[in-house]
């Protein structure tokens, strides 16, 4: 019996695939951290995610924290287009571009119940982590340097760009 990748409902695989690196732990920790300090500059200046060659290109000239904070804000754009994703935006606005407090009272504002909201926060943060990390995949490889990478290193293997 062969083994089957699992689709989505929309064709696309679930799992990781070689065009499509794998997220690391501590990229997904550092959006979700960004996201609760969205409106804090002083605590997005010592986020992880300043480090990243994409942030580096927003920023350029200016306010790293302001940068990330546009970033991260005009991608979380991308679920408002559609239809189907409006509720995924919804809770991921609700929870942390537009906060009203607890999860629970913006469950109820949103007219939904709170596994339901929670469901399409978790799919929010999910997405939004895959193509900020496709997005730095991207930026890195546009500003990939002449010489190889340190022989024995994997290129997402420990923390925030290590070089």
């Amino acid at each position: 019996m062969g083994t089957r990748k699992r689709r989505s409902r929309r064709g696309t695989p679930l799992e990781p695939t070689p065009t499509s690196p794998a997220v690391p732990d501590w990229f997904r920790r550092a959006v979700k951290q960004a996201l609760r300090d969205l409106d804090r500059p002083d605590l997005l200046r010592a986020n992880a995610l300043v480090a990243s060659q994409l942030v580096r290109d927003a920023a350029s000239s200016g306010d790293p924290a302001a940068a990330l904070s546009a970033m991260l804000r005009d991608r979380a754009r991308m679920f408002a287009s559609s239809m189907r994703d409006r509720p995924v935006h919804d809770a991921l606005s609700r929870a942390y571009l537009e906060p009203i407090g607890k999860q629970y009272a913006a469950a109820r504002e949103l007219g939904m119940g709170y596994s339901t909201f929670r469901r399409h926060l978790a799919s929010a943060l999910r997405r939004l982590t895959t193509a900020l990390w496709h997005d730095e995949a991207r930026a890195q490889t546009e500003h990939k340097p002449s010489a190889a990478r340190a022989p024995g290193r994997a290129s997402n293997a420990g923390g925030p760009w290590d070089a």
